[in-house]
């Protein structure tokens, strides 16, 4: 696979939760929004943060830079140390000698992002994050329309049934199929038989 090279101006804008490793495994630097997520102050040295990474995927420990090249282009959660549910989901990449892993945090509604403090207006545009952000809360929406129909629903087929119970007490079943009627909803006015 060929090496992966972008600046650091590019990576923030087209993978905006980034980080950059040297060849010696030191953090040289942290995307704006990564910084936000894991909560690390803008005047945080980034070669610091190497030393508070942890991984979750494939396995929990504090994150040795000397194992960079070992999870190469697998799929491995990070986080800072302090911060377990601020979890960054992504790969490692080979990149100018060292590497760069990109991701983006494992979140799957809205609210979820706003807890991290990112609005989704925040987001670039060409992110699909967004979009499965947007899809889910739609779906969502969609979910609880459907939720609050199906009460209703039976709500109504709850009172059909105490009505149908109650009418049936002053007409008798065996009076409507002596004249050729199901139930008391087939009845008409002008319906007779002789």
């Amino acid at each position: 696979m060929s090496e992966l090279v972008l600046s650091e101006s590019v990576s923030e804008e087209l993978l905006p939760f980034s980080l950059c490793f040297a060849g010696d495994g030191k953090v040289c630097w942290i995307s704006r929004l990564l910084r936000q997520v894991w909560l690390i102050d803008d005047g945080t040295d980034d070669d610091t943060v190497g030393d508070l990474l942890h991984i979750a995927r494939p396995f929990t420990a504090p994150l040795d830079l000397a194992l960079l090249p070992e999870l190469t282009e697998l799929i491995i959660h990070l986080y800072v140390e302090g911060h377990p549910g601020r979890i960054v989901r992504g790969q490692l990449y080979p990149h100018e000698g060292g590497w760069l892993f990109t991701g983006f945090p494992m979140i799957s509604n809205i609210a979820q992002l706003e807890r991290l403090g990112l609005p989704l207006s925040r987001l670039p545009l060409h992110t699909a994050m967004g979009d499965m952000l947007i899809a889910n809360e739609a779906s969502s929406a969609s979910l609880k329309e459907a939720q609050v129909q199906a009460w209703r629903l039976a709500e109504s087929n709850d009172t059909l049934e105490k009505l149908n119970e109650r009418i049936s007490k002053f007409v008798p079943t065996g009076f409507l199929e002596n004249v050729g009627i199901e139930t008391v909803l087939d009845v008409d006015i002008g319906r007779h038989v002789q």
